[in-house]
């Protein structure tokens, strides 16, 4: 009954999400403003842990809500991965502890705007989809296709890839980037909310 209810709650959030970010006009590239973790020199000293988070994967105009989170929607976003890690901790504790990982290394990235951290964060994203993964038995194959083949885990799956690949299509795409001050940011966070609720459905339903 719980775990039915956390799935009705990533639902919730992605449908709230989409009236977060309104009146937003076009303009090109992030704004890269300066902050409590970013000032001037940064720009300057090749330093490595001073160096701060490439443009390309960027998500938000910098320090626009607070002067000490860079990209305040992106970092609370991953509240709900750290609550579907915390509800699944003692069924299936590998998956969720990397996905603790994954959310609280992405909550730091978005919050601190260093490249190094950004580095850590898809480190982390990628050790979350393994330990689930591992947890739920999704390495063997027959598992998997029939994982894939329900709608209840096939549909969270393909939708939580299709928001990775608008997501990362907009960063890196020229042809989009005059819609990124628009759309940069929903998508990302919407991003953050899928694989939460993606994995919320299989740390719930994949019997290992």
């Amino acid at each position: 009954m719980v775990k039915t209810m956390a799935n009705k709650n990533m639902l919730l959030l992605l449908v709230s999400f989409f009236s977060l970010k309104t009146a937003v006009v076009l303009g090109g590239e992030l704004d890269r403003g300066m902050g409590y973790w970013t000032r001037p020199q940064d720009y300057k000293i090749n330093k490595f842990f001073y160096k701060p988070t490439d443009k390309k994967s960027q998500r938000e105009d910098w320090y626009k809500v607070t002067p000490y989170v860079a990209e305040f929607y992106s970092t609370i976003t991953n509240t709900p991965m750290l609550y579907v890690a915390a509800l699944h901790m003692s069924q299936k504790p590998i998956g969720s502890a990397a996905l603790a990982c994954a959310g609280m290394a992405s909550a730091i990235s978005h919050a601190v705007p260093r490249h190094y951290l950004n580095t850590m964060d898809k480190i982390a994203a990628i050790g979350a989809v393994v330990g689930v993964a591992y947890d739920c038995n999704l390495f063997d194959p027959l598992i998997l296709m029939n994982a894939m083949s329900n709608s209840s885990t096939g549909v969270p799956a393909i939708t939580t890839g299709v928001m990775y690949g608008i997501d990362a299509g907009i960063a890196r795409s020229e042809k989009l980037k005059p819609y990124r001050k628009q759309l940069q940011t929903v998508t990302h966070c919407l991003w953050h909310l899928c694989a939460a609720w993606m994995s919320c459905v299989f740390l719930s339903q994949v019997i290992k």
